[in-house]
């Protein structure tokens, strides 16, 4: 049987909350390092090009997005793309068209899905209301000492 309730979150995003809580922290998290390349993918055209171009930089620059996340930001993009296409043949052929073809269906399925890669990566507003973004500074020799002390 899989496993019950939501994922657990990341050390960093518990200490941004400030829920951390010293008996349950994960000492062997990985610590992934960001992305060496913010180019988008070769095959990402139009709209999802423009996505990430408009927003890859900054979720770098803020911490939100690290190497191995990528991926996941390239499907938002692409999700997103779709959304934008189905949109737009809802608005040549009209509701009723759109409804009686599929597209509205498949419109707002790729909708939910944007939505869900969105929240994801902190695109979300709710997403990122639920993470403080907090200043880290460099642990010094009393703060190394009382980690050890438990």
């Amino acid at each position: 049987m899989g496993r019950r309730g939501p994922a657990p979150l990341p050390m960093a995003t518990k200490a941004a909350r400030g829920t951390l809580q010293r008996c349950r922290v994960n000492v062997e998290e990985p610590q992934l390092s960001a992305p060496t390349s913010l180019d988008p993918p070769r095959d990402l055209k139009s709209d999802g090009r423009a996505y990430w171009l408009a927003h890859v930089q900054e979720l770098v620059a803020k911490g939100v997005l690290r190497d191995v996340d990528l991926m996941m930001f390239e499907s938002c993009c692409r999700a997103w793309s779709m959304k934008r296409q189905l949109e737009r043949q809802l608005a040549k052929l009209g509701i009723s068209a759109a409804i009686a073809t599929g597209i509205n269906g498949a419109l707002l399925k790729w909708t939910d899905k944007h939505k869900q890669l969105a929240a994801e990566v902190g695109l979300s507003p709710s997403s990122r209301s639920k993470v403080r973004a907090v200043e880290r500074k460099a642990p010094g020799t009393v703060e190394k000492f009382l980690r050890r002390v438990k």
